[in-house]
């Protein structure tokens, strides 16, 4: 009797370890199986399973196309972004209160920039391989350095160089930062800091439309001061970056970035003309067309069906305006 007893039990705790061992393998992965739900019902799904906030100015009515079978929170919204022609940023929303954070959301998801608010974020390029795995943004590490100035905003500058996150903060409200937070993922040291700062934030993903399609993305400033400043935090998240990467990869990715700014110097002082051979040289490199051409075939496995069968109709139209336009010439 006492043999069955043990049995059943040994049988029990073997089921609710499967059970256990289930639900943890699987936590925060994401499961989308979409033929043309509206973008609110996918955004509200991959928040619940992923644990997170999405805001986004994109209509919420757009039908979407995805499928993808429990993936990591990173790759499913880099899939989003795709099929929903948008753009995904972890963003740090900060403020004094939570009032004002709703407000500035709520301007975010209308389409229009907050009044009154400073945004810090450096795009990056590309730094050494394509990782097998996209990263999870919130635990890109920042290595916190004793900020100059001392405020809460030359932190958040300082860590817009370092993450791959945006900060939007009030510019009126820059508190005193006594002692810098230690340094660590970034989705750890920000409510260290902010709560130094005696203030509040909400952490979102954000999904806005691809301006880029229409001529109207991120572009450097146009005045002489601003343009270098630009450089300059561009130039600082790129080492950032380079200084994450395993040794073995670290020499190879500083050696081609060096190259690289060596070129773009020297080009500054060309022609117009001659600047734009150069460029044409440049992307006739076939490391350059293989680096475009992997970055192309990411972007493409994540489409739908009916973007890539879009994308190649627009191919063979070019290719036939560019024929029909070479025999008229």
């Amino acid at each position: 009797m006492k043999r069955n007893h043990w049995l059943i039990l040994t049988v029990a705790l073997l089921a609710i370890g499967n059970v256990i061992w289930y639900f943890c393998s699987s936590w925060g992965l994401i499961t989308i199986h979409s033929k043309d739900k509206p973008l609110g019902e996918i955004i509200r799904s991959i928040e619940k399973q992923g644990h997170v906030t999405i805001k986004t100015s994109i209509d919420l009515s757009k039908p979407i196309q995805m499928y993808v079978d429990k993936v990591a929170l990173a790759e499913a919204l880099e899939t989003l972004s795709v099929v929903a022609e948008g753009r995904c940023r972890l963003t740090y929303v900060v403020a004094p209160d939570t009032g004002s954070i709703s407000s500035a959301l709520s301007s975010l998801t209308g389409g229009q920039k907050p009044d009154g608010w400073r945004n810090s974020y450096v795009p990056l390029r590309p730094v050494g391989p394509e990782p097998a795995v996209l990263p999870d943004p919130r635990k890109d590490k920042w290595v916190v350095k004793p900020a100059a100035q001392g405020t809460l905003q030359s932190y958040l500058e300082q860590a817009s160089r370092n993450v791959s996150a945006g900060f939007l903060v009030q510019e009126l409200w820059n508190p005193a930062i006594t002692s810098p937070p230690p340094s660590g993922p970034i989705g750890k040291v920000l409510p260290k800091l902010i709560s130094a700062a005696k203030g509040k934030y909400q952490e979102v993903f954000l999904l806005t439309a691809d301006r880029f399609r229409n001529g109207d993305g991120e572009r450097p400033p146009e005045d002489d001061d601003r343009r270098a400043q630009f450089r300059e935090a561009m130039e600082e998240r790129i080492q950032n970056e380079i200084n994450k990467l395993p040794p073995d990869q670290r020499t190879a990715a500083q050696q081609e970035h060096d190259e690289q700014k060596q070129m773009v110097a020297a080009m500054r002082t060309l022609s117009p003309e001659d600047r734009a051979a150069k460029f044409q040289e440049l992307m006739s490199d076939p490391k350059m067309q293989q680096r475009i051409e992997d970055a192309n075939a990411a972007r493409d496995a994540r489409r739908s069906p009916q973007q890539r069968m879009q994308r190649g109709n627009q191919y063979v139209q070019r290719m036939a305006a560019a024929r029909q336009a070479a025999s008229g010439q």
